[in-house]
């Protein structure tokens, strides 16, 4: 069912187990969303983050690259996210600062683990000698990272820890303030071990089934999810009911 060039990847396996039936969309049927407002937002303010700090640039200068980068992902389309970019990139460098200039950004990361057949891949954002810190762009920081809403967001990091050996963070930032949390081992083992289920019961898919529409045999069309909006909900009930 899947192609030769498929790679388990933390979004691939946070889908899979939040989502299975978008999975098969996205994965079997090659159905894939335009990145949105909100996904255009935490690109751009990270964007700008880096670019703030490998050239230590002013709050406004940061503002403005954050700017042209969410204008550029959103083919000028205006959005209230626009607005946000900014100060969210701004509040990513005051946090990033005390860590010094970043070693690695967007660091590809490629290994073959133990009890799967795929390699695992991933793509980091801010590495530093012993540490990866991903940053998350968003209008109200958690408290803490122990809460559902996170626990995609930490297993993405547990797989980081695993393929490097490094330790990892998550960096929050809103408009007006950021948070920072080291991920602890335990819950990078927790995590781990969840999403490493999510790999291998993929591979169980892939191995008993040929094509995606067996597949939609077996796992319900569940569209109640933020992962499916009118278009895609649309092209999958074509898809299930075929």
């Amino acid at each position: 069912m899947l192609s030769n060039e498929y790679r388990h990847s933390p979004s691939g396996g946070n889908l899979f187990l939040d989502s299975s039936s978008r999975w098969v969309l996205k994965y079997g049927f090659n159905i894939r969303d335009e990145a949105n407002a909100r996904m255009a937002m935490g690109s751009a303010a990270e964007f700008g983050a880096q670019a703030g700090l490998m050239q230590n640039l002013t709050d406004e200068q940061i503002t403005k690259v954050a700017i042209e980068e969410f204008d550029k992902l959103r083919d000028g389309e205006v959005s209230e996210e626009r607005s946000y970019v900014g100060p969210i990139a701004c509040n990513f460098v005051k946090a990033l600062k005390e860590f010094g200039q970043p070693l690695t950004y967007q660091n590809k990361l490629l290994k073959q683990v133990d009890g799967l057949n795929r390699e695992i891949v991933g793509y980091t954002d801010f590495g530093y000698e012993n540490l990866y810190i991903d940053t998350k762009a968003t209008l109200r920081c958690p408290s803490n990272i122990f809460g559902h809403f996170q626990a995609g967001h930490v297993r993405q990091q547990a797989v980081y820890a695993k393929l490097s050996g490094k330790k990892v963070a998550l960096l929050y930032a809103t408009p007006t303030k950021f948070a920072l949390y080291h991920v602890p081992q335990q819950l990078i083992d927790r995590a781990w071990a969840t999403i490493f289920g999510a790999f291998q019961a993929i591979e169980q898919l892939d191995n008993m089934f040929t094509t995606p529409e067996q597949v939609t045999k077996i796992i319900p069309l569940n569209p109640d999810s933020f992962y499916f909006n009118d278009e895609t909900y649309e092209i999958a009930q074509e898809k299930w009911r075929a």
